[in-house]
């Protein structure tokens, strides 16, 4: 039984839409959950299809920092529907790729999704499980994705200790995450209090209190990794905003609320509060330690 913190309105809403057979959901959520990443925001497909694509395009920009050879054994944590994951499949031969994630629905899409397709080189396999309690023995994995998902685990720095666990001495872990500035901290209290409880209300209770980056790297460097990059993509980012307010057009159930949620941290990123960030980790070896 999942916890309360764990359930993700959202995703209640798009599987319940992809039952529908809901075309439009498909195409944009289809393969990926998160948001897109545009090298050009300011000439932005954001339609459906565009959408899908600049998700497409997060995926490459975080698998691009993993130095993957073949043989490697690769951890997608939060895997969503499979989407990097396939990915990874498309992009490399003779690798091992697990997904792992708490919710079995989400597991069930992503396995019938992908398992059919795979490259007969390639080895994947899915598990459920808890991010901050992995299911693998010490030193199991070269490296670990965890695109856009982080802020759902229950705590940063439990997950940070058993992601150094579960990596073989220099293994990476590449994340997404959305990061406290520092900045305009009581214009953002004041942003939550009227557009906050609609953000939880969609996507879910987890969010919490993002981070700043040297908070980030802090936790990191007390578990056991160095950062080796920490790449700032908000205006890559924003194009989704503007995606996400039509797409809640078509849905007169949620719309405000989603509307409303999204506005806070459309203005939290705009305003320089909240910023949107690539880290990249490297655990580090046994005699650094």
């Amino acid at each position: 039984m999942r916890r309360p913190r764990d359930r993700l309105p959202y995703f209640d809403f798009l599987f319940d839409q992809l039952a529908k057979n809901n075309a439009l959901v498909e195409r944009a959520f289809g393969n990926n959950v998160h948001w897109g990443y545009w090298e050009s925001p300011e000439k932005a497909d954001t339609s459906a299809v565009g959408f899908s694509q600049a998700s497409e395009n997060l995926n490459l920009e975080l698998l691009r920092e993993l130095d993957i050879e073949e043989g490697n054994d690769i951890l997608d944590v939060g895997c969503g529907f499979g989407g990097t994951m396939a990915t990874l499949d498309r992009l490399y031969q003779g690798v091992h790729v697990t997904g792992l994630n708490i919710d079995p629905r989400q597991i069930s899409r992503a396995r019938q999704a992908l398992l059919p397709k795979r490259k007969a080189s390639n080895s994947v396999e899915f598990i459920v499980g808890d991010a901050c309690r992995l299911p693998f023995p010490d030193c199991s994995f070269d490296h670990i994705a965890a695109v856009e998902c982080i802020f759902h685990f229950p705590d940063r720095e439990i997950f940070f200790k058993e992601a150094c666990r579960v990596l073989r001495p220099g293994g990476r872990l590449v994340l997404s995450d959305f990061i406290s500035t520092g900045k305009a901290r009581l214009p953002l209290l004041l942003l939550f209090l009227t557009h906050g409880w609609s953000f939880m209300k969609i996507y879910g209770v987890g969010f919490g209190r993002p981070p700043t980056v040297v908070k980030y790297l802090e936790l990191a460097g007390n578990s056991g990794f160095d950062a080796l990059k920490v790449r700032d993509i908000n205006r890559n980012t924003l194009p989704t905003y503007q995606f996400l307010s039509r797409f809640a057009q078509n849905f007169s159930g949620i719309e405000r609320r989603m509307k409303r949620g999204n506005r806070f941290l459309e203005m939290a990123s705009r305003s320089g509060a909240m910023t949107y960030q690539i880290l990249v980790l490297n655990k580090r070896l046994r005699e650094n330690l």
